[in-house]
């Protein structure tokens, strides 16, 4: 009993003169296979993305904080050189900050800070404005900023503390333009360059702060919630029994993030060619099986030779 120990295709090849319909009709769709998947994917190949991510942030231990009482300004800050331009008004405070990451992929999904400040016995606050500085950083696009977190809150009912909750939330007046490495958005125009031998009193003053941040086209802003928490002195008696003002501040990291950046080059050529390739493929495919039955039953004239192995 003999087994087939090795098989090889015969080869048919179709000849036809080159005035002929057959070969007209060949090279026609020869140059609609090439050119159909083309025209197909050039309009879905587009360099500008959006895409959706967790972005990394961190507390960059920055702080400034301002507190509006009934007789004076209370100024704090971890930023030596600006507490040096503001003696008077500069107090001591305490800090507590928590990075909690609940699915414990590396990336932080709330930030909790807890601030408490000595005031004087007869003292009433009555209003406050803090910054926050974090770090922010987004993988996709490769991009790397300082981000500003603005506490505030203004009054004339005095209070013990305040509370404030909100989302960490990137605004985009314009797309990034996404990096082969991370890159810093701004390493020109920080908002405060702490390294600086000397600060001029513009780095503490907080329109100056806010307004060399808002001028950013790209930024993450912190939509806060907050609540007042009134003085229970104010019932008791004119002398305070809490000489401590108390400031917490609970930041939510999105977990989708949009981010709208424009790739690198090399990210667009690729995108564009896996998308052309696959319908390329296809689209051969099926136009050799369409002109294989096409001439095998000759339905178009052509010469069949069949190639013999020697």
């Amino acid at each position: 009993m003999k087994v087939q120990i090795f098989a090889a295709p015969v080869c048919h090849r179709y000849l036809s003169s080159r005035l002929s319909l057959t070969y007209i009709l060949v090279l026609s769709a020869t140059v609609a296979v090439i050119t159909l998947p083309y025209i197909l994917t050039r309009n879905d190949v587009k360099p500008l993305r959006i895409n959706l991510e967790q972005p990394r942030v961190q507390f960059s231990n920055k702080v400034i904080v301002v507190l509006q009482s009934d007789s004076r300004e209370i100024y704090f800050s971890t930023i030596g050189e600006l507490n040096k331009l503001r003696p008077e008004s500069f107090s001591e405070a305490s800090i507590s900050v928590f990075e909690e990451d609940h699915n414990f992929d590396g990336l932080n999904d709330r930030i909790k800070m807890d601030m408490e400040f000595p005031i004087e016995g007869n003292e009433q606050i009555v209003g406050l404005q803090a910054f926050i500085f974090t770090s922010y950083h987004l993988k996709e696009a490769k991009a790397s900023m300082e981000s500003l977190i603005f506490v505030h809150h203004g009054g004339v009912l005095p209070g013990s503390g305040y509370s404030a909750r909100g989302n960490l939330m990137l605004r985009q007046n314009t797309p990034m333009q996404a990096m082969e490495q991370i890159t810093e958005l701004y390493p020109s125009h920080e908002i405060i360059n702490e390294f600086k031998s000397t600060i001029d009193s513009r780095e503490s003053n907080i329109d100056t702060l806010l307004d060399r941040y808002e001028n950013r086209e790209i930024a993450p802003f912190f939509l806060q919630q907050g609540l007042w928490h009134r003085d229970p002195s104010q019932k008791e008696s004119t002398q305070s029994f809490n000489k401590t003002f108390n400031l917490k501040v609970t930041i939510d990291i999105p977990k989708l993030q949009e981010v709208v950046y424009i790739s690198t080059l090399a990210e667009v050529l690729l995108d564009a060619w896996m998308k052309y390739l696959s319908l390329l493929v296809i689209a051969a495919y099926l136009v050799r099986r369409l002109f294989t039955f096409i001439l095998t039953n000759q339905i178009l004239s052509s010469h069949n030779f069949i190639d013999k192995l020697n």
